[in-house]
């Protein structure tokens, strides 16, 4: 299966609309318990695809979020009781190109952008709620339905477009198939095992993983070692597993759309650089300011710690603190013997992400001072003005409107801004509200009306949290 992502475009020519994929498991003899999903036989009267076989759709309305759609969509269409519902997060979407001949004399080329949901048909608790012969058609789009494997829905014809791509991004990629077609454990071409290791690393951020993902691609590509899937289809693949990271995304995108994987990889370093440079020069400026204000004050402090407090583990942050570091070792004057850094990492559970974060800046040729402290009390410290910046880096970036990041990130933002809601009891305390901002770069924005798919472990923090976000310039190549 060749996945497809085709470039961007204008929001006038995107018409979004929602999929649900119905999901049984079929036990057969010898206890091997197959998935089947369900298709529905669009009418012939129907505007788009009519007589294709397609997921149960429809039309995002004015206000509605995806998954309101998808509910909606769902039971206008079937008889499923209350509560089946579609899976809370829709996978990574899909555009498929269409050209409406409403009018004949002016056919219109736009994108249905497709925003796939899958949905298990069992109730709450797991007890079954529509048994396979139950279910039923309601509404006038489709005159049949009947169930099919993961393998017969790959060869489905006549369907919509990307109907098994859609499926395998509602699934995050859990059904996807072995490219050489064999489905014994372990049978899969060797580059899919590395794959599927990839994808299962919850402990790396998402430049990170963005970087191992082109370097597998480049690697294969340049050794020819691939044994069966091309590296196209590999990207494909990839992009369904870990849409949270949106830098993953728009760096698979790019390969899919015809670069070079090592092409990209050149791209994104260059803006983690310019992500890396601005961060270490806007922590800089900080720190200067309040080395003025404390001399304007007449404070004779021999060496005071700057405390910079960050969530979960990045890359980017990890460059961020050591670029720092060397700057106040290097800097002209006496900034070193007047500032310690110091990064208090949020231990980040319930992964425990926080604490290789806090190893990883210990270790290395440039040493940065780093505690790791349990998140409730650094959330307190924070609240108590005891820390001087919050940094965070992003898997996505929604400008102006959001910022996706790990679970718990959002706590320790709130407890700063909070911090300076009693300004007076911190200023007789020598202290300050903590200056939050947030370290990004072009490959984590993520161009759509609505959030990236999020993963169990992701949270949408809203744009008021943060004091800046920095986004290195120049845009990404089209």
């Amino acid at each position: 299966m060749i996945m497809t992502f085709p470039p961007p475009q204008n929001a006038s020519t995107v018409h979004r609309v929602v999929s649900c994929f119905l999901l049984r498991h079929t036990a057969l003899p010898g206890a091997v318990v197959v998935p089947q999903v369900a298709v529905f036989h669009r009418q012939d009267t129907m505007p788009t695809f009519p007589g294709h076989w397609a997921p149960c759709s429809g039309t995002i309305e004015p206000g509605e979020r995806p998954w309101q759609a998808a509910d909606r969509e769902l039971h206008e269409e079937t008889n499923l009781p209350e509560d089946v519902r579609p899976r809370p997060q829709h996978g990574l979407y899909v555009d498929v190109e269409h050209v409406s001949r409403r009018d004949p004399a002016n056919p219109v080329k736009r994108i249905i952008r497709v925003y796939p949901f899958s949905v298990e048909m069992c109730g709450h608790g797991g007890a079954a709620a529509t048994a396979a012969g139950e279910l039923e058609l309601k509404g006038t789009e489709h005159d049949a339905f009947k169930f099919v494997t993961v393998e017969e829905l790959e060869q489905l014809r006549p369907a919509v477009p990307a109907l098994a791509e859609a499926f395998h991004r509602a699934t995050f990629g859990r059904y996807l198939l072995p490219s050489n077609g064999t489905t014994a454990v372990g049978a899969e071409p060797p580059e899919e095992r590395v794959v599927r290791a990839w994808a299962s690393d919850l402990e790396s951020g998402a430049a990170a993983m963005a970087r191992k993902a082109l370097q597998i691609l480049d690697d294969l590509e340049q050794r020819g070692t691939i044994t069966a899937a091309p590296v196209h289809d590999l990207a494909g693949r990839m992009i369904v597993m870990r849409p949270s990271m949106v830098a993953i995304t728009n760096a698979l995108a790019r390969v899919l759309r015809g670069a070079a994987p090592r092409t990209v990889l050149e791209e994104l370093e260059d803006q983690s650089r310019r992500a890396i440079g601005l961060a270490v020069e806007a922590l800089l400026s900080i720190i200067r300011l309040q080395n003025q204000e404390q001399k304007q004050k007449n404070l004779s402090i021999s060496r005071r710690v700057f405390r910079i407090a960050t969530f979960s583990r990045s890359s980017t942050l990890v460059a961020v603190f050591r670029g720092l570091q060397r700057r106040i070792n290097a800097e002209a004057g006496d900034l070193a013997q007047k500032v310690a850094l110091e990064v208090s990492c949020s231990e980040s559970m319930p992964g425990g992400e926080g604490r290789l974060m806090a190893r990883d800046l210990v270790e290395g040729d440039m040493r940065v001072e780093a505690r790791c402290f349990e998140d409730g009390a650094l959330v307190r410290a924070a609240a108590a003005g005891a820390v001087d910046v919050v940094l965070v880096g992003a898997d996505s970036v929604m400008p102006g409107e959001s910022v996706v990041n790990k679970v718990g990130t959002a706590a320790l933002l709130r407890a700063a801004a909070s911090s300076g809601d009693d300004a007076a009891a911190l200023a007789l305390a020598g202290k300050k509200r903590a200056v939050t901002i947030c370290c990004a770069d072009r490959f984590k924005v993520w161009d759509d009306l609505f959030p990236p798919p999020l993963e169990d472990i992701f949270e949408v923090l809203p744009w008021d949290l943060l004091d800046r976000v920095l986004l290195p310039e120049p845009l990404l190549p089209a």
